[in-house]
């Protein structure tokens, strides 16, 4: 069987010409986000962007941000989008200087602060967070800002 979008070299010598890829037709994915939580009031790929960003990026930071506790894998967020999983990890890294998952863990570890310097307790910012227990965010906590949660809340309070 041939594939009518593929075809040999003219010279016989064994290589393809044409697409080197077949991509499946785009399926719209729904990823169910609170508009109001998320900032959002346009539909998805709709919304207005700030100059500095590509739409992309914007609209990804504001599902993550929107569902920091339970977000969407890379693969779902980035059908949602319109573009391909590698896409995103690229243009993420090009404009905000890391992949959108580390970019998810510094949103978290910023929100763990602003909640810590509230006093809620670690188990309370963690599950807030995202983070799967206290030990989890315990151990992210320390290896981003150096010190421990609780070190930082009484530091902070």
């Amino acid at each position: 069987m041939t594939r009518p979008h593929v075809h040999a070299d003219v010279a016989g010598n064994g290589r393809i010409s044409g697409p080197q890829a077949v991509t499946a037709p785009k399926v719209p994915v729904s990823i169910p986000v609170d508009a109001d939580a998320a900032g959002m009031t346009e539909a998805p790929g709709q919304a207005s962007c700030p100059s500095t960003l590509p739409c992309v990026v914007h609209e990804a930071q504001r599902v993550l941000l929107a569902r920091m506790e339970a977000p969407p894998d890379l693969l779902t967020l980035a059908a949602h989008l319109g573009v391909t999983r590698s896409h995103l990890v690229r243009i993420f890294q090009r404009h905000l200087g890391m992949p959108p998952k580390s970019w998810l863990r510094h949103q978290r570890i910023l929100r763990a602060k602003a909640l810590l310097s509230q006093g809620l307790s670690i188990v309370e910012v963690a599950l807030q967070c995202g983070f799967a227990d206290q030990s989890h965010l315990t151990r992210t906590f320390t290896r981003s800002v150096g010190i421990t949660p609780g070190c930082f809340r009484e530091v902070n309070r």
